[in-house]
């Protein structure tokens, strides 16, 4: 399960706010995701009265990039190293990187497209009592917001939100049902109601006044530019991807003083960063998950080919009856990540606190914008041409509804709503036809349940803007055929595209070697126990349909899709209690801001 290493939270007030308040709110999330680290908290921190900030992280003497750094009246807050900062500020040490990315993208957001996902900046100008926050324009990092009665709450924890605010967590029903017929959230839909995720390429502007402070929400233009129809050529749009790849690595390797691993599948999407890395020397370990049968020896073959001297760890899946409760470790995942964690990973070992440091990960997420993640050819044939909004809308309401097809319809009916939302949304850039459903995969599926945000130290070359570009410059058939993936890898490993994409198992019941939830005593039982309590859960998945499941996979039957919604249910259970626990630090019978004595003078 992956780590966030640092604890971001901005504030904006429409009255000015009393010091004390201010303090013990700030203290409030401080002390809650301390407990994630076995280490003390370092960081920074500009408050006023009216608008301010705050970063607290572990000191992790081999990142070389400053996630707080002040100068002046600046400070510069970064929830993770924005990579690609050359393109906006020129060759800047690492070390100065972030301070004058952050002048550059407050004078004008609009750059923030010439950089690598994921990232939030904050910018501070206390002298002119200004704020201006940006995201990536794939929205992958965390990145939240709460409108509170007395102002805005900011921060890349969703739990930070209500803590700050000192206002008590409720669970979003929506947000819930959309999770139970998706299988994540949608759109600016969050765990917690009130609390919204901001949308990608977003710039806020807050100005401080004597009185309150101002706050301008703006949407840069960047998405727009990166899907929009324009005539390209597929071998220049792949030389550039081909040289962002490089350049990527070379920015983790100035941004780190340690080797990062690198996840190499033998599919597709690693290919191009794992081809990147090694193509701009960078020192790097090599690593897949024995996950499925074949993917290591297709993992070997790729290793073997770029450079016999190149090693491979092969991480073994965990087996056998766990030390914990199910129960206990979703609490855990909740901990770290607020429900927003993908719920299959609800099996992952966690350690907490967390002691020491992992290396920094570099993966293919956002890789399946360019292959044509909900169609292949036969698909795409078969029911995708010509790819009416009908016919995209019928697509994507199987691939929730999957072979499960288990949630509440009225959650299928939330789940349809946000997607005909996204698909006008991609409709409205420019973007038709088979390749709407890129454009979906690229707002919704890749910020919300891809992992890429799911680390501070996470990295994917199928993310930089100009392979983001490259891909929706192709025809969906050049999709299905992965041409921008092999023209990539002509530019950078030539030899890999003379072994073959490395596919999984199909079928009823898919082969994998780690166990699924019904085959593991302990999990087992504590599964069947949530789902003999269907009050906790019956609002959002139909209690019949559940629990037959739930007897036909015991029974050795059924269907691998199944175990996605039994993790959904188990999901939302615990996060029930990750709600509580977190209502239980905000004080009770007291108003948690006040106004100032000195706004009554």
């Amino acid at each position: 399960m992956s780590y966030i290493d640092n604890t971001w939270v901005a504030y904006a007030f429409d009255e000015p706010a009393s010091a004390d308040a201010l303090d013990a709110a700030l203290e409030r999330v401080r002390s809650h995701y301390s407990q994630l680290y076995a280490e003390p908290l370092t960081g920074g921190s500009r408050t006023s009265p009216t608008v301010g900030m705050a970063l607290w992280r572990r000191e992790d003497p081999r990142l070389r990039w400053p996630c707080w750094a002040e100068e002046g009246g600046i400070a510069v807050a970064s929830t993770n190293a924005a990579t690609g900062w050359e393109r906006v500020v020129g060759v800047v040490d690492p070390a100065r990187a972030p301070l004058e990315l952050g002048r550059a993208l407050a004078k004008d957001p609009e750059r923030l497209v010439e950089l690598n996902p994921p990232f939030v900046l904050a910018i501070l100008d206390s002298d002119a009592g200004r704020l201006v926050i940006v995201n990536d324009f794939l929205a992958t990092a965390r990145f939240y917001e709460l409108r509170t009665p007395s102002g805005w709450v900011w921060s890349n924890r969703l739990g930070a939100l209500p803590l700050f605010a000192g206002i008590p967590p409720e669970l979003d029903p929506d947000g819930w049902a959309i999770h139970a017929a998706a299988g994540w959230f949608l759109g600016t839909t969050t765990p917690l109601g009130g609390a919204v995720k901001v949308g990608p390429g977003s710039a806020i502007n807050v100005v401080s006044g004597p009185s309150g402070a101002t706050v301008t929400h703006t949407e840069t233009g960047a998405v727009r530019q990166l899907v929009a129809p324009r005539r390209a050529s597929l071998a220049e749009q792949a030389s550039a991807a081909a040289g962002q790849s490089v350049a990527l690595a070379r920015s983790i390797g100035e941004v780190w003083d340690v080797a990062p691993t690198i996840n190499l599948s033998g599919g597709r999407d690693s290919r191009i960063s794992a081809a990147g890395a090694i193509a701009a020397g960078l020192e790097a370990k090599f690593r897949t998950m024995d996950i499925e049968p074949g993917e290591v020896d297709a993992a070997r073959r790729l290793l073997g080919a770029a450079a016999p001297s190149l090693e491979l760890e092969v991480l073994e899946m965990e087996s056998g009856d766990p030390d914990d409760s199910l129960a206990e470790r979703i609490r855990g995942i909740h901990l770290v990540h607020d429900g927003l964690a993908n719920p299959m990973g609800g099996q992952g070992a966690l350690e907490l606190p967390q002691r020491g440091f992992v290396a920094p990960l570099v993966t293919g997420h956002g890789g399946e914008v360019a292959h044509g993640f909900y169609y292949d050819a036969a698909r795409l044939r078969r029911e995708l041409l010509p790819a009416t909004r009908k016919r995209a809308l019928r697509r994507l309401e199987r691939s929730g509804r999957q072979r499960h097809n288990s949630a509440r319809e009225e959650a299928y009916a939330l789940y349809l709503k946000e997607v005909e939302r996204s698909l006008d949304e991609g409709r409205a850039h420019g973007v038709r036809g088979a390749s709407l459903l890129d454009y979906y995969y690229l707002a919704e599926r890749l910020p919300h349940r891809a992992g890429l945000g799911s680390r501070s130290d996470r990295y994917s070359a199928c993310c930089t803007p100009a392979f983001v570009r490259g891909a929706f410059d192709l025809r969906p058939r050049q999709r299905t055929g992965a041409a921008l993936h092999r023209s990539v890898l002509e530019e950078l490993m030539p030899a890999w595209n003379a072994i073959p994409f490395f596919h999984g198992g199909g079928g009823r019941m898919r082969p994998m070697r780690r166990q699924r939830i019904w085959e593991r005593p302990r999990h087992s039982a504590d599964m069947e126990e949530m789902l003999a309590s269907p009050e906790l859960w019956s609002d959002v998945f139909e209690p019949e349909r559940i629990q037959g499941m739930w007897r036909e996979a015991r029974a050795g039957e059924g269907h691998s899709h199944y175990e996605a919604a039994f993790m959904r249910i188990a999901w939302r259970v615990c996060f029930a209690e990750h709600a509580r626990r977190l209502a239980q630090l905000i004080p009770k019978d007291e108003a948690v801001f006040i106004r100032s004595a000195d706004a009554d003078s």
